[in-house]
């Protein structure tokens, strides 16, 4: 390179700087962002409201929750308090921990398979603890063997939806094909009932292993039928001596729009190797599809149970005859529904969690900016030759 092209010396020419920065654009409040996530106790009481009301959710739950709804609107009008009665207070406790126990049983099983690590835990624990499967024929006449989806179900709810069967009787449909559900489920902590719960009961310790076994068919011999037995220590023994309660249940349809339903309950006692019969029932339903209402039943039914929560030894024989309207419901605290008991304009508002972004911040500003004062200008660098 030619001597005369290289610059001697650098002079630093400060008459060009760039124009001031505006500061009309900038904003006056900012938001903190933030990704959106459900959280997992939101995930769990929407499962816990969709097990015991949403699609496909089991009948054992829509009587006591429209009765609640119904007992709900009577005491609000009310001007004395209403009474609800020992059996239905129970009775709605079980349903919300059996609703909730199958609520958290769906949240833990789709939170745990959105892992790819956490999933083949989680289909070995389930194989482990509740090993079950479903055998039905296909169209095409094979067999297809898979594991039950419905083995988490209540046992009291999975009973319930025989009971009560098909609310679309005689509907123009293919056929049902025959299937086959069998399974246990294995626990460890006892799961709290009522009896559990109540004033003055002495507590116990929570570790109770049980098994309960069973054995569901469709269109097998029988419409529907289900035959299951529960085998459970008893927290008062100390030695393993455990008691075995089992039930079935059948229900058969006679001739179009009558069925007949039959149940039978009993107990073994190991240790005095005493077998009672808790329960003998026999009922005769008929849906009242002649008048266009399929969805409405009459049931004439006749049942002899034990009572030892009345005293021990007491044994009541039944006769009723009841309407039923199989209609939609819901539960009654529905984490996507208005709050029972909270309505537009009254005393107590409902409390809901905050959604969305951060509360509104005053944007972060330089102390250039704060002050008012311009940049400094910014020097360039020109090389003298």
């Amino acid at each position: 390179m030619p001597a005369d092209t290289v610059p001697s010396h650098l002079d630093i020419d400060t008459s060009l700087v760039s124009p001031p920065i505006s500061l009309s654009g900038l904003p006056q409040h900012t938001r903190d962002l933030h990704p959106v996530r459900d959280p997992f106790l939101h995930t769990w009481q929407r499962a816990t409201a969709k097990s015991m009301a949403g699609p496909g959710a089991s009948v054992w739950y829509r009587d006591m929750a429209t009765k609640l709804d119904v007992n709900w609107r009577l005491a609000a009008l009310a001007p004395t308090p209403l009474h609800i009665d020992n059996a239905t207070r129970d009775l709605a406790l079980d349903m919300a921990i059996a609703g909730a126990s199958s609520g958290w049983d769906t949240a833990m099983r789709r939170t745990l398979r959105q892992s790819t690590e956490l999933t083949p835990f989680h289909t070995f624990a389930k194989s482990i603890l509740t090993p079950s499967l479903q055998v039905e024929r296909g169209q095409d006449g094979s067999t297809r063997v898979k594991p039950d989806s419905a083995a988490s179900l209540d046992s009291r709810a999975a009973m319930a939806d025989i009971d009560r069967g098909s609310q679309t009787p005689n509907a123009k449909v293919k056929p049902p094909l025959p299937s086959l559900r069998t399974g246990s489920n294995i626990t460890l902590i006892s799961i709290p009932t009522s009896d559990d719960v109540r004033a003055g009961t002495d507590a116990q310790s929570p570790i109770s292993p049980g098994m309960t076994s069973w054995l569901d068919v469709r269109n097998i011999i029988f419409d529907a039928a289900r035959v299951q037995a529960r085998i459970a220590q008893p927290t008062e023994r100390r030695k393993f001596n455990p008691n075995v309660r089992w039930a079935a249940l059948a229900r058969q349809e006679i001739i179009p729009s009558w069925a007949v339903v039959a149940d039978l309950q009993g107990q073994l006692f190991h240790d005095t190797q005493q077998q009672i019969t808790v329960r003998q029932g026999v009922a005769l339903e008929h849906r009242l599809t002649d008048l266009s209402l399929s969805s409405w039943a009459l049931r004439a039914a006749m049942t002899r149970e034990v009572r030892d929560d009345l005293e021990p030894g007491i044994v009541e024989e039944r006769f009723s005859v009841s309407l039923r309207a199989d209609l939609g419901w819901y539960v009654p605290q529905d984490v996507d529904r208005w709050p029972l008991g909270h309505v537009p304009g009254g005393e107590i508002a409902p409390i809901l969690p905050p959604t969305g972004p951060g509360k509104p911040m005053p944007f972060m500003a330089s102390p250039a900016e704060r002050t008012g004062a311009e940049p400094p200008p910014q020097p360039q660098l020109v090389a003298a030759r």
